[in-house]
């Protein structure tokens, strides 16, 4: 306790030594801050300078050195605190002062501020608190505003100052009374449930009633409403490679713009060469579509005070295509595969034909189970082919179709095979002296192969005989056969075929051509009075070249006389030989010889012919027929009529050695009644003069009934006399369509009817005329009737008797005499002139006129 007491008396005394030299200290040193003040106020953005200087009070002593330091906040400021707030020194020869600099003074400069200073460890400060003045500042307060329609809105008013302003609002030239929807905020006006009403200049207050400053902010406040959709995108359909638009309404103030949004993605649809987004009409046009163009569309309908959206769907169809479908070339009894690729939405039905066969592969199978078309993977379609033969070659259509359309390609499929030839191919060439043949070589090989020609195990070379003609997988061998050449030129030659498959060989025989043998056969198929038909049979060995036609001569056979015999000969002199006619025939067996006589009897010999020349004759004898009736007709016309004609055609006849010198055609209706019975109508006659420089062949039926069935029979006659009729022949006239029932009707107006009609045209006209005179003239037949057999008077005579007058009655007896006398006179002329008239004929006999008809031939 003693050794505790002693210590704190120890301290204690040290204390007021510190206390003394304080004393000491601060009576002789002492910190000056220029300007001097315990506040500063100064304004925001400004600059100021404090000067912090240690001084010693004995004018004889130099003061230490000892530096002064700035703090702010207890925190030591140094040149390098920052650029706007800094310390400095005024150099080596003042080193007791020391400046803070305060450049564009900001609220983090507000606080308080420190100058110190240390002497031999007594430590020496000064303190002074730096304020900011503000102005009325209206940090935020647009001149217009949109709050949003039925919200609890806050008209923006942010204003700031020191010291700091309060707030007061007037509305209409009114000061707002705060309470109810009207409420000051710290950052504006709330207003709550703003409506329409709520329109108007707002003005926002600001005062600092101590220092009595004032300012105040026009606002414009225009209730904006939030977009409604009225119309959505929905679901749009189109085709690829077609044009197609969406589209989006909606309501609001301001009128909203729109953004789409594919698929959920955060980025609106931009416009693009092809998409063209228009933001202020709501619509999105593709142009052209395309598939990648699928998907969900959400359409934001938006303005500065809220938005809306909706979502639709675009579908994209795609019309079938094909996008690839290759050649394809494999070997012989391998297996391969042809795939054709395609698109089409909705799915397309896709074939696959060989081009020139009717079977068509599907994916639902085909009847050969060596082939067969799969769509496993998408949009793609494979035909396999298993162990390929050489049927398999050739070209391969892939066809898609849809309701939407169609698409074919073709690719090719190459077997490839050792060389071979057909089992028809020709084993012979036949040819003859001064004549050039080809002897041909058709191989069927892939790829293409070699073709060499041998004439035994020597290649043949061009030279005068023999030129090679090769193209593809044909060649030919061009042989000119000379005369020389005959000894050795005929014989086999090989054609050799080769490619990288295998080598094949064919031999082919060159064989020396002759003329043909004579026909096998001659004979008489058809024998008349004026004419034969002869059917030839052709050679059994036509030489090695075809018969491409017949030689025939004919003549009557000669009358021999003063026939003798010396031993086994017979000598004839000829009294009768006429000269031979040749007729030369081709690409028939079929000969008509025609201008015959009749009862007459004909050599006739016949050779084959090809082109090597004419063989050996056929002989035969053939005597024609007498004269006869004709051969009865044969009809070759259809047996349907039109609705009112009919034309009847028949096959040349047969004359029966006479010139026809007319025709019998007769017709008649066939009906039936009720129970099924035929009924036969009255026959129509007609009789036709046959021409022999122009025969008749036909003959046009009028007047027909339509829907009807007729009988027809027609005969011949020559100077023999009637043909029998025809085999019995019916036709049936057709329904008629109303316009040829006008036509019918239209000329059935025969040239009588016209020629009546022109006479009562031109009667009434004399009559017209006629009455026009008596009228005008006081003439004509009107007014002989009116006079002579009426006893009327004319009308001249009327009104002559009302101009005369009185002049009449005053008339002596003698004038009136005169008169009665010269008006027997006049009567006595007209009544010559009645009766001559009356003997005259006048009226036209129609009786006796006929008018012109068509022609027709008399009924018999």
């Amino acid at each position: 306790m003693e050794m505790m007491g002693i210590l704190d008396r120890r301290l204690l005394a040290l204390v007021l030594v510190n206390a003394l030299f304080a004393e000491f200290v601060s009576g002789r040193y002492e910190l000056i801050v220029r300007p001097s003040s315990e506040s500063f106020t100064k304004a925001l953005g400004t600059a100021v300078v404090f000067t912090c200087e240690l001084t010693y009070s004995d004018q004889g002593e130099s003061v230490p050195a000892a530096r002064p330091k700035w703090y702010h906040n207890s925190i030591e400021i140094t040149d390098k605190t920052s650029s706007r707030r800094y310390v400095e020194d005024e150099g080596e020869d003042w080193p007791n002062i020391r400046k803070l600099y305060i450049t564009d003074i900001s609220e983090a400069d507000i606080g308080d501020y420190q100058c110190t200073a240390d002497i031999d460890g007594t430590e020496m400060k000064k303190t002074f608190n730096l304020l900011l003045y503000k102005d009325i500042t209206f940090d935020y307060a647009p001149g217009v505003q949109h709050p949003a329609i039925s919200t609890d809105a806050v008209i923006q008013c942010q204003v700031s100052g020191n010291p700091k302003p309060q707030l007061s609002w007037r509305y209409k030239g009114v000061r707002l009374q705060m309470g109810g929807r009207h409420e000051t905020v710290e950052n504006g006006l709330h207003i709550k449930n703003i409506t329409l009403q709520d329109n108007g200049i707002y003005i926002c207050r600001a005062e600092v009633e101590a220092v009595g400053r004032y300012s105040e902010q026009k606002i414009s406040v225009d209730v904006h409403i939030p977009p409604k959709i009225t119309e959505g995108p929905g679901t749009s359909e189109g085709v690829e490679g077609n044009d197609l638009s969406l589209s989006c309404k909606a309501e609001g103030l301001p009128h909203p713009e729109f953004q789409y949004y594919k698929d959920g993605s955060s980025s609106p649809l931009v416009s693009s060469k092809r998409v063209n987004v228009d933001s202020r009409t709501g619509n999105v046009f593709f142009s052209p579509l395309m598939k990648e163009d699928e998907g969900n569309y959400t359409c934001l309908a938006h303005n500065d005070v809220g938005n809306q959206s909706l979502s639709g769907k675009v579908i994209v169809y795609v019309k079938p295509s094909i996008d690839d479908f290759q050649n394809v070339s494999m070997t012989e009894g391998e297996a391969t595969s042809m795939i054709c690729g395609y698109r089409g939405d909705p799915q397309p039905n896709i074939t696959i034909q060989k081009v020139g066969s009717t079977e068509t592969y599907s994916p639902s199978g085909t009847e050969d189970q060596r082939i067969f078309l799969s769509t496993s993977q998408p949009h793609q379609a494979n035909l396999s082919i298993g162990s390929l033969i050489l049927a398999d070659s050739g070209d391969y259509v892939c066809k898609v179709e849809s309701k939407l359309g169609s698409d074919e390609k073709q690719a090719k499929l190459t077997v490839n095979y050792r060389p071979r030839f057909s089992e028809t191919h020709p084993k012979s060439v036949h040819i003859w002296a001064g004549k050039t043949r080809n002897i041909t070589c058709d191989v069927q090989a892939e790829p293409m192969p070699t073709l060499t020609w041998l004439r035994g195990e020597n290649r043949i070379a061009d030279n005068d005989t023999f030129h090679v003609f090769t193209e593809g997988r044909k060649s030919n061998l061009q042989v000119q056969v000379r005369e020389n050449d005959q000894s050795w030129v005929y014989g086999s030659y090989i054609c050799e075929a080769t490619n990288e498959w295998g080598i094949n060989k064919i031999d082919i025989e060159l064989i020396r051509a002759i003329v043909p043998d004579s026909p096998e056969s001659v004979n008489v198929s058809e024998c008349f009075p004026t004419g034969v038909v002869l059917v030839i049979s052709p050679p059994l060995n036509d030489g090695g070249e075809k018969v491409k036609g017949y030689h025939v001569e004919y003549f009557e056979k000669p009358v021999y006389t003063n026939v003798s015999f010396v031993g086994d000969a017979q000598n004839q002199d000829v009294e009768y030989a006429p000269i031979p006619i040749s007729v030369h025939i081709k690409d028939t067996n079929r000969l008509e010889i025609e201008a015959l006589k009749p009862n007459t009897t004909y050599v006739f010999r016949v050779k084959a012919e090809n082109d090597v020349g004419t063989g050996n004759p056929r002989e035969l004898t053939v005597k024609t027929e007498a004269i006869r009736k004709p051969d009865p007709i044969k009809i070759t016309s259809d047996k349907q009529a039109s609705a009112f004609s009919y034309t009847i055609t028949w096959k040349k006849p047969i004359t029966g050695g006479l010139p026809i010198k007319e025709y019998e055609i007769k017709y008649r209706e066939v009906k039936k009644d009720e129970s099924g019975v035929q009924k036969l109508g009255e026959w129509v006659k007609f009789v036709k003069i046959d021409s022999p420089d122009r025969p008749m062949l036909s003959y046009d039926l009028t007047d027909l009934q339509q829907k009807t069935n007729y009988q027809l029979e027609v005969r011949a006659l020559n100077e023999e006399g009637w043909s029998d009729f025809n085999a019995e022949f019916q036709f049936s006239t057709r329904e008629a369509d109303p316009s040829e029932v006008a036509r019918m009707q239209a000329a059935s107006v025969g040239p009588g009817a016209i020629v009546g009609i022109v006479i009562v045209i031109f009667v009434v006209l004399l009559v017209i005329i006629d009455i026009l005179c008596y009228f005008v003239n006081n003439c004509g037949v009107t007014m002989f009737i009116c006079v002579h057999l009426c006893g009327r008077s004319t009308v001249f005579t009327k009104e002559k008797a009302m101009e005369e007058g009185e002049r009449e009655c005053l008339k002596s007896d003698d004038d009136r005499k005169e008169t009665e006398t010269m008006t027997g006179t006049l009567k006595e002329g007209m009544d010559g002139q009645k009766e001559e008239i009356d003997s005259s004929e006048v009226a036209v006999d129609m009786k006796s006129y006929k008018p012109d008809k068509p022609e027709k031939m008399p009924i018999i």
